[in-house]
C-alpha cells in the first residue's frame, strides 16, 4: 500500500546524527523496529548503574517496564557470574 521504508530509512539516518541517550535510542528502536539499533544502547545500560539510566535516574521516563526488566535481570545475572 504506502512505500514507506525510504522515509524510515532517511529519518533514521539522521536521528543517528543525535547523541541520543542509550534508554531513549532503545525507547525508538523497540517502536519502530530498528534492529540494528538495539545492540549499542543495551551493552551501554548493561554497563552502567541503573541509576544512570535517564538524567533523573527514573528509567520509566524512556523504557517500560517489561523492558526494563529484561535488562535489568539480564545485568543481574551477569554480575553474578
Amino acid at each position: 500500500m504506502w512505500e514507506i521504508q525510504p522515509g524510515i530509512e532517511f529519518v533514521t539516518s539522521k536521528l543517528l546524527k543525535f547523541n541520543l541517550r542509550p534508554t531513549h535510542a532503545l525507547f525508538l528502536a523497540c517502536k519502530y523496529r530498528l534492529l540494528d539499533w538495539i545492540p549499542s544502547p543495551v551493552g551501554y545500560l548493561l554497563s552502567s548503574p541503573l541509576k544512570y539510566y535517564t538524567l533523573n535516574g527514573d528509567p520509566s521516563q524512556m523504557l517500560d517496564y517489561e523492558l526494563y526488566m529484561v535488562i535489568a535481570l539480564a545485568k543481574e545475572s551477569i554480575e553474578i557470574e
